[in-house]
């Protein structure tokens, strides 16, 4: 064989082998349990991750199947948790050997996906992310931790930058249509409740969120939620500041809610006064993040 053949093929070869070797001889059940415990340390180590089965792909990209997050201390078999039945990844090797992170992901819910970047520095991390009747109740674990249990699908965009030490820094967008939307119950206390409730429905003109943020300032744009039992339109901006406490409203709107609801909501007669000719209650939130202020027409609400 001619030299310059060989040294031309033999290269070739020795990265065949390698890779050949790597996949079929590599521990990914050992990659696999240090990726879930990744994770974990991401999302805070409130909630345990586990993973079906990790298969390589191509370079520095792995497919996860069967991925399941849940509150530590839950029940196996509570329905609380996400549960993603393929989960793509990229990773970028430099900013690992730095301490951070940068991926690509690829979610796939049962019936949406989720397609973008996550990177993490030793100052923020930033996110972007656009979204195909992606399903709500994959983060629906999380946001019911603020006592907020919703559930749905959205259409949209989401880019943002955070810094956690420095929040006047922060910008993004999200831009987000909900075809369907739903709200479960939630305790107010003094043995009241608001009770589950349809937001948006598919077939109705989808709901709409579009929010800016600059400079850690953000500006809601609007708020369209239709085609429920509760209609609301809202709009206005919450001032940043440096301690999250000091953040202030400054947010007006409207909301309107359907017969059959408000009667399973007994506060509403407290505000029966404050609604106007065209069914609708106007509210404004006003005030610190630490002592908000919200009124329904003339009405205080006492928090």
């Amino acid at each position: 064989m001619p030299t310059v053949l060989r040294i031309i093929i033999y290269p070739i070869f020795a990265v065949f082998c390698l890779m050949f070797f790597s996949i079929f001889l590599f521990p990914f059940d050992g990659l696999k349990n240090r990726l879930a415990h990744e994770v974990e340390n991401e999302l805070g180590g409130n909630y345990s991750v586990s993973i079906g089965s990790l298969s390589p792909f191509p370079m520095t990209s792995v497919i996860l199947k069967n991925v399941e997050i849940r509150s530590r201390g839950s029940l196996e078999n509570d329905e609380a948790s996400i549960k993603l039945p393929k989960v793509r990844l990229s990773f970028a090797l430099f900013p690992i050997l730095s301490g951070g992170l940068d991926l690509d992901f690829d979610i796939r819910t049962v019936q949406g996906k989720a397609i973008g970047n996550y990177f993490r520095k030793k100052v923020g991390f930033g996110l972007s992310a656009k979204m195909d009747k992606f399903d709500l109740g994959t983060v629906g674990l999380f946001i019911k931790q603020w006592g907020v249990p919703l559930s749905g699908q959205a259409n949209g965009t989401i880019h943002l930058e955070i810094y956690q030490a420095d929040p006047l820094r922060n910008v993004g967008t999200v831009s987000l249509t909900l075809p369907e939307l739903k709200l479960g119950a939630i305790p107010l206390g003094s043995g009241l409740s608001l009770p589950p409730m349809n937001l948006a429905q598919s077939g109705v003109i989808p709901s709409k969120i579009d929010v800016q943020i600059n400079h850690g300032n953000v500006e809601l744009k609007g708020i369209d939620i239709a085609g429920g039992d509760v209609e609301l339109h809202s709009d206005g901006k919450v001032y940043g500041a440096r301690m999250m406490e000091n953040y202030r409203f400054n947010l007006k709107g409207t909301f309107k809610v359907l017969p059959e609801t408000a009667n399973q909501i007994p506060i509403l007669g407290i505000i029966e006064k404050q609604k106007g000719a065209d069914g609708f209650y106007p509210f404004t939130v006003t005030g610190r993040l630490s002592k908000p202020s919200i009124r329904i027409g003339d009405f205080k609400v006492p928090i």
